[in-house]
């Protein structure tokens, strides 16, 4: 028969904290992940984990940690972001449209759209052989603001922007137009731009 329902005065656990050696076991008590299955309610864990030491009872193993979640989708707009880091070539209008991507890489003269262009395509996200215009993007991907990454489009221009969570560095656009941060070209920026004038997409990540 257990007694732990028997209600037990305040003073008690006053005299216990100190005579049973609370400091061994608050890291169970203060994580209710932690606590075994079979532990009483109605007392301190701490308590009752000293309790079973003094009598000589195997205390159960804590509860295993239940497994983090990874956000599949944060994780790849992150690898997108750091691919886009790697940009360094000048900007060159119609630049790297010669309608194949075997021959492109980061260090070319790219305008907007075959940088997005090839973007897209480094992460199956194009849907394209080859790089296209800006306008085209209007209508690729799906329609709207992304979680994560969106890219803005009309028929002058296409820019991406990745909307990260604060600890991953919050806002960053992919954009050869400087707007007031660093040079012309393709390259990972953080000052932000008006997107009014632009249709918003963003690529079906899975």
């Amino acid at each position: 028969m257990s007694i732990w329902p028997i209600p037990i005065p305040a003073w008690f656990w006053t005299w216990a904290r100190w005579y049973l050696g609370r400091e061994e076991f608050d890291g169970h008590q203060q994580d209710p992940k932690r606590r075994p299955k079979d532990a009483p309610m109605r007392i301190p864990y701490w308590a009752w984990a000293r309790l079973n030491v003094l009598i000589d009872k195997p205390i159960p193993a804590p509860s295993p940690e239940p497994p983090v979640k990874v956000d599949e989708e944060l994780e790849k707009a992150k690898k997108m972001l750091a691919f886009c880091r790697t940009f360094d070539g000048p900007y060159v209008y119609g630049g790297e449209h010669d309608g194949s991507f075997k021959d492109d890489n980061v260090h070319g003269a790219f305008d907007c759209s075959s940088s997005t262009s090839l973007l897209m395509h480094k992460f199956d996200l194009l849907g394209s052989t080859h790089s296209q215009v800006s306008d085209w993007f209007e209508r690729w991907g799906e329609p709207g603001r992304g979680k994560y990454v969106t890219v803005h489009a009309n028929d002058e221009h296409v820019w991406v922007e990745f909307s990260l969570p604060e600890k991953d560095g919050g806002y960053f656009r992919f954009d050869t137009s400087p707007h007031g941060d660093g040079p012309r070209g393709p390259r990972v920026r953080e000052s932000r731009r008006f997107d009014s004038t632009f249709v918003h997409r963003h690529p079906k990540i899975t």
